[in-house]
This record gives structure tokens, C-alpha cells and sequence, in this order.
């Protein structure tokens, strides 16, 4: 039965095979025009990304709090501890979050986690927008 079933199918399949192949003595000539609004397109979203300032990337979160006060608190501690290093209050409800840094991979994220880690000892990695000109 299963040698039947394969011969059903090569023979059904060899035909719509061959059927791709174009015997010919001559070769043709393809001319494809350039449309001027696909250029037009390209161009638009080359600008467009020239503008974007942020790309996906990773940052270090500090704390995660409800209150507004607890968190600018610890921001002045990093600060005062880490003054290299670039904080960043983001809210999403219905918390506020303290993030650090702007890393392209884990493994820079990973690093200054460890520095981190010391001081602020529930941190952690998250994905994040970050800004493209701090990379």
C-alpha cells in the first residue's frame, strides 16, 4: 500500500516538476525600469531611521517602587555613588522605576550589574529602549 501511495504521488508531482523547465536556443533579454516611487519610499525611510534615537537594548534596574519620593532617593544614592552612570526614572503604572545605563548587549548590562550589585543588592536586567548617541 505504501509502495503504491509514493508511485500515486511521483507521478502526479514529475509533471508539475518538469513543467518548470523552458528549453530554449536562445537566451532573452530582461530590462527591468526603475520606479522613481520606490526610490522615493527608500529615501523616506532612510531619513526616518536618521531621526530615530533609540534602538533595543538593555539597562539595569535599580528599584521598583510606588512611591515617587522612595525612588529619588535612591537616584541621589547612585548618583552619589556612580556619578558615571546615566539614571533614568520611568513610571509604568502602577509603579516607578529606577534604570540605569544604556547597554547594546547583556553582557555590558551584566557588568555593571555586578558593579552595581554591592549597593543595590535587587537589581536586575531589563530590555529597554535605549539611546542610540550613549552607545
Amino acid at each position: 500500500m505504501k509502495k503504491l501511495f509514493y508511485l500515486l504521488i511521483a507521478l502526479l508531482v514529475s509533471p508539475i516538476v518538469f513543467a518548470q523547465q523552458h528549453y530554449s536556443s536562445g537566451y532573452g533579454n530582461i530590462s527591468v525600469a526603475p520606479n522613481y516611487q520606490v526610490n522615493m519610499l527608500v529615501e523616506a525611510q532612510k531619513n526616518a531611521n536618521a531621526k530615530k534615537h533609540t534602538t533595543h537594548g538593555f539597562r539595569v534596574q535599580i528599584i521598583q517602587e510606588s512611591s515617587r519620593e522612595e525612588v529619588r532617593k535612591q537616584k541621589a544614592l547612585l548618583l552619589k555613588k556612580f556619578p558615571s552612570l546615566r539614571a533614568y526614572e520611568v513610571y509604568e503604572q502602577p509603579f516607578f522605576k529606577l534604570r540605569v545605563g544604556d547597554y547594546s548587549n547583556r553582557f555590558d548590562a551584566f557588568k555593571a550589574l555586578n558593579d552595581l550589585k554591592s549597593t543595590f543588592p535587587v537589581s536586575f536586567i531589563v530590555s529597554d529602549k535605549v539611546n542610540i548617541s550613549e552607545l
